[in-house]
């Protein structure tokens, strides 16, 4: 029971990581699109 939820924790926590993962490499791929264009 313990590692079950010490897991569902775990497992939150990296959802929430991902969605930041993904929010970095949105804004990453928008600033190399802007300096494409700019070339």
């Amino acid at each position: 029971m313990f590692l079950y939820e010490s897991n569902s924790n775990y497992i939150e926590v990296k959802e929430m990581e991902l969605v930041e993962i993904r929010q970095e490499l949105e804004k990453m791929a928008k600033r190399l699109a802007a300096f494409r264009g700019s070339l």
